[in-house]
């Protein structure tokens, strides 16, 4: 549930911006990026941005997690993580940046960063650091769908093969999901 708000809540934020800025999508007829949540991804993994600040932005706003479990993923207090947050929000408001998946020759530039979140959202979905449940198998399932995308959207491009094996990363480690915890759900 909070992870649909968030989603939404950002989607209509980076909406807006882009509406009054006159940024638009672009019209691209490349797989995936009519996608909301991958060009939202794109957005967020803005060269603009450091890398840190890219993945942990995208993580809060399409992942729906919580400013705590990024900071622990990153190993920062809470405090220093909600900063980063909004300076990289205030980044890319203030530079205008556009809410699109980028053409296929400005893609290699934010791939490591969309690869590195994806790889966050699904370890998140795989191993919860918090809640009531050790496995969160819809946000996991998000990961791989956006994965598949990613890949569709990189075909032919040199970055393709680490899309690929990330995306195989993600199903061995989802098909062995239900062998992690017993019919209780613990370990």
């Amino acid at each position: 549930m909070r992870s649909a708000a968030s989603e939404k809540r950002a989607v209509r934020e980076l909406a807006i911006i882009a509406q009054l800025e006159g940024l638009g999508d672009g019209g691209s007829n490349d797989p995936g990026a009519e996608d909301d949540r991958l060009r939202l991804i794109f957005t967020c993994c803005h060269p603009a941005l450091p890398l840190d600040a890219r993945v942990a932005l995208t993580l809060r706003t399409v992942a729906g997690l919580t400013t705590g479990e990024i900071a622990r993923a990153f190993l920062v207090s809470e405090a220093t993580m909600s900063k980063r947050l909004v300076r990289a929000r205030a980044k890319i408001r203030d530079a205008g940046i556009p809410y699109r998946v980028p053409p296929p020759e400005l893609r290699a530039e934010r791939t490591s960063g969309v690869l590195a979140v994806l790889y966050l959202m699904f370890n998140e979905g795989y191993s919860a650091t918090g809640g009531d449940s050790l496995i969160r198998e819809s946000l996991a399932r998000e990961a791989i769908r956006l994965n598949r995308l990613l890949v569709s959207l990189l075909a032919g491009s040199q970055q393709e093969p680490e899309a690929m094996g990330l995306l195989a990363l993600m199903l061995f480690h989802h098909a062995r999901r239900s062998s992690r915890t017993d019919a209780a759900g613990t370990w």
